[in-house]
């Protein structure tokens, strides 16, 4: 407080606020150290370490430059001392693939942009597919184009929709949990331990954000945390030193457990003599060997080999609906014209869409190893 408001005389031009042209710019940053000030005056640097080479804005994905009397005037928030240089607590929010919605819809790319929309064609396939088949109900066919369309049907949403159950299944999602200290460094008392916090993965491998989606507080020998944007798989986590208090009240021995609703808890680790840096607000190794991933790995596994199954069952059917085409073509022309010919034009768009893709794929290959870089 003291270097702010030292730093706001020097930018005041008489009236009370900060001239328009010399408006120091507040810098949030990580690392150990006391709080410094630029030797111009002109901004103000909050965390120690080396002074970031980059603007906040770059570091905060697209957020604005704040000056030093949006702080006066209550518009910014200045949030706890980040954990370490890498920004640990900061994390990117796990992303939906299968979402529009991202950090910036306007810089959305590649197959978080594409899967999306290339679902919402196959959806309307199959309602026009549903729609096709209610139209020809009375009509008759000698080859089976009706089972074939009625299959295509329900090799796709509906089984997508098992597998994600299949992988679903055993995957426990839990909103509370919380770090039980067994022994401190120092061998003092559980509960005199003293850390920042912890850095909790979710199921995509990204640290939640521990600012906006996270509580967190001690209670005697535990550290509670509630996860506020709702249950998460947890792949891994970090615990994170005190950014001024002694190495001796960090803790080395501890019991992680999750919880559904808060009241029953389910062991998830249990550490013995953790190696935990004696630098200050640092974070530790990566704790990854969790109880609880043993049978969501399981599950995964079992569904990845039930969809390499069901595409291959899918390849398959393709293959047979084109052979039916083509033997209806001097049958099923004439008594269920309509049936034939959605599904002629069907399997031309499908092997073609599947050539162009193979196609795109193999040339993007050769571009990357021929050029030397991503096309």
């Amino acid at each position: 407080p003291t270097a702010l408001q030292q730093l706001l005389s020097t930018a005041d031009d008489g009236d009370g606020e900060p001239a328009a042209g010399n408006r120091p710019l507040l810098l949030l940053g990580g690392g150990g150290g006391a709080t410094s000030s630029s030797s111009s005056g002109q901004g103000l640097f909050l965390g120690g370490g080396p002074r970031p080479q980059m603007p906040i804005r770059s570091l905060f994905f697209g957020a604005r430059k704040h000056s030093a009397d949006d702080v006066l005037h209550g518009q910014l928030a200045l949030p706890q001392r980040f954990a370490s240089p890498a920004l640990s607590m900061m994390g990117l929010a796990s992303l939906d693939p299968f979402s529009d919605d991202g950090p910036d819809d306007g810089q959305t790319t590649g197959w978080v942009k594409v899967v999306p929309k290339i679902l919402r064609v196959f959806a309307i396939v199959d309602v026009f597919s549903a729609l096709m088949l209610y139209h020809t109900r009375s009509m008759d066919c000698e080859v089976p184009l009706k089972a074939w369309l009625l299959g295509g049907i329900l090799l796709g949403f509906p089984v997508s929709h098992v597998v994600q159950g299949i992988a679903l299944s055993n995957r426990p999602l839990m909103q509370w949990y919380r770090l039980t200290v067994t022994r401190l460094r120092g061998g003092d008392e559980p509960q005199n331990f003293k850390i920042e916090g912890l850095t909790l993965y979710d199921q995509y491998h990204m640290p939640i954000d521990r600012l906006m989606s996270m509580r967190e507080h001690q209670d005697f020998q535990w550290w509670c945390i509630e996860v506020t944007e709702g249950p998460q798989l947890l792949t891994a986590y970090q615990v994170i030193t005190h950014p001024r208090e002694d190495p001796s009240k960090d803790p080395v021995c501890w019991t992680l457990e999750g919880s559904i609703d808060g009241v029953d808890w389910t062991v998830l680790d249990e550490v013995e003599g953790a190696e935990v840096p004696r630098s200050r607000g640092a974070a530790t190794a990566l704790f990854e060997d969790l109880f609880h991933l043993n049978d969501a790995t399981r599950s995964w596994h079992v569904a990845g080999l039930f969809e390499m199954i069901a595409n291959g069952a899918a390849f398959a059917w393709l293959v047979a609906g084109t052979a039916w085409v083509n033997a209806g073509s001097d049958m099923c022309v004439d008594s269920a014209p309509h049936l034939w010919y959605y599904c002629y034009v069907l399997v031309v768009v499908v092997w073609s869409f599947l050539g162009t893709v193979t196609t795109g794929l193999i040339l993007a290959a050769v571009w990357t190893v021929v050029f030397g870089m991503k096309s």
